[in-house]
C-alpha cells in the first residue's frame, strides 16, 4: 500500500533539497513538487505591485486531490501540470506511482481535506535570516520581493500550518540529519 508524506516550509527551507536526498537514499521514494498544481499564472493576484507567487490560493488543490485518491487506489492519475514557460497548466504528467511518495511545496498541507490524505505530514521550517540568506544566493528576483511578498505571504498563510503537521523541522540542520530523521519517521 501506498504511504503518502507530505513535505511543507518555506520558500529556500530546503523542501526539494530534502526530497532529491531521499529519493536518492531510496529507491522505494518518489517525489513531486506541489508547483506542479500552480494555477494559470493569469489567474495570480498582486500584492504590492508584484505578481503574488506566494498566496496559497494559486494552487489547484482539486487536482492534488484527485491524484492523491488515485495513488491511494492504486489506479495511476494524470494530470495537467504547470509550465514555467509558457505559466499555462499545459504539461501532461503522470502522478508517481510508487510505494512512499512524498510531495513537498509551499502549502501542500494547506486545504484540510489534502491534509488529511497524507499518512505523514512534515513542516520544514526556517528562520527569516537563514531564508533570506538562501534566497538571496538562488534566486534571480529583487529582494524587495521576498521582503513584499514572500514574507507577509508566510507569516499570514504559511506560519499557522506549522500548528496542523503531524512533526516540525529545522530546516538549518544539515541536510544528512534532516534525510535520517525524516527516514525513521517513514
Amino acid at each position: 500500500m501506498v504511504k503518502l508524506i507530505a513535505l511543507n516550509g518555506a520558500t529556500c527551507s530546503g523542501k526539494t533539497t530534502v526530497c532529491k536526498s531521499l529519493a536518492n537514499y531510496d529507491d522505494e521514494i518518489w517525489h513531486l513538487s506541489l508547483d506542479n498544481f500552480y494555477k494559470d499564472r493569469r489567474e495570480y493576484p498582486d500584492l504590492n505591485g508584484w505578481t503574488n507567487l506566494e498566496h496559497p490560493d494559486n494552487f489547484r488543490y482539486s487536482d492534488l486531490e484527485a491524484c492523491l485518491i488515485g495513488a491511494k487506489n492504486g489506479t495511476p492519475t494524470g494530470y495537467n501540470g504547470y509550465n514555467v514557460k509558457s505559466g499555462a497548466c499545459d504539461l501532461l504528467m503522470d502522478f508517481p506511482t510508487g510505494n512512499i511518495i512524498i510531495i513537498e511545496g509551499l502549502y501542500v498541507v494547506y486545504q484540510e481535506a489534502v491534509r488529511r490524505m497524507f499518512d505523514l505530514t512534515i513542516f520544514l521550517e526556517i528562520d527569516e535570516k537563514s531564508q533570506r540568506k538562501r534566497w538571496s544566493s538562488r534566486e534571480r528576483k529583487d529582494i524587495s520581493y521576498f521582503d513584499q511578498v514572500v514574507l507577509p505571504m508566510q507569516r499570514t498563510y504559511l506560519c499557522p500550518l506549522k500548528e496542523s503537521v503531524d512533526f516540525v523541522i529545522d530546516g538549518t540542520t544539515p541536510l544528512p540529519q534532516i534525510v535520517r530523521r525524516i527516514k525513521n519517521l517513514i
